[in-house]
Parts: structure tokens; sequence; C-alpha cells
């Protein structure tokens, strides 16, 4: 059986999203297959890691300090 991921990782954030969507194991075992064909296959995975937000963020200030935060 042969997995294309370039078909499905854009629409995951990490490995374990990709374990999910294949119905793998969240294990190392599966990790370490996952790793070796995004190696093979060189798939983008320059968005993993960051967070995807339901809404988008916004910038309030402070009303003491008035410092910003999220």
């Amino acid at each position: 059986m042969t997995i294309i991921l370039s078909d499905f990782v854009a629409d995951c954030n990490s490995k374990s999203d990709i374990c999910r969507h294949l119905g793998w194991p969240l294990n190392g075992s599966a990790f370490r297959k996952i790793r070796q064909l995004i190696l093979d296959q060189g798939t983008d995975i320059s968005h993993f890691g960051k967070p995807r937000y339901k809404y988008p963020r916004e910038i309030h200030p402070c009303p003491v300090c008035g410092a910003s935060f999220e």
C-alpha cells in the first residue's frame, strides 16, 4: 500500500493529525514511519506547529497598564 502524503497533509497541523487521518495509533512507531514518508516524498510541513485558531486573534490594550495582549 502506497501512501501519498501530499493529498491531505495540507489539512493537518502535526504528525498526530496525520496519524488520525490514516487511522494509525499515536505512538513512536507511527511517528517514525510518518517522518520517513515525509523525508522520502519531500512533503512540505513548514506549517506544522503553527496554531490554527477558530476565530481571528485580536489585540486589546490593558486598561490598567496600557500593555497590549491577545
